[in-house]
């Protein structure tokens, strides 16, 4: 998990830098200025969105609550009618968060790894 999570940082990083020029659509929440929480999706099929990176301060409580609820609104707004999550990296808190949105179907994902 932990390689997963820095090349998942890296790749949010080369994401937001590229942002305008990318088909990417996304929520950020600021306090006080400050970015603290941040979502970004993405056209996966015409009807499905898929969130690609979601990220909150946790010394926020109930921010991650409250990106998931405003990128929901979101991708509602932008006329998708379903959201892939995307992966749980098998960590049990999250995997039990996703489920309780009470997802339609859970599809098998793999790690792509670039040959050198």
């Amino acid at each position: 998990p932990d390689e997963c999570r820095h090349n998942e940082a890296m790749a949010a990083g080369v994401a937001l830098r590229n942002f305008p020029g990318l088909s990417y659509q996304g929520v950020l929440i600021r306090v006080a200025g400050q970015a603290v929480a941040f979502s970004i999706f993405s056209s996966l099929t015409p009807d499905m969105a898929a969130l690609n990176f979601m990220k909150a301060d946790r010394a926020y409580r109930g921010l991650s609550e409250i990106i998931h609820q405003e990128t929901a609104k979101a991708v509602c707004a932008a006329g998708f009618t379903q959201f892939n999550l995307e992966e749980d990296w098998d960590i049990p808190g999250l995997r039990e968060n996703k489920a309780s949105y009470m997802p339609t179907e859970k599809l098998p994902s793999c790690i792509l790894q670039l040959k050198e």
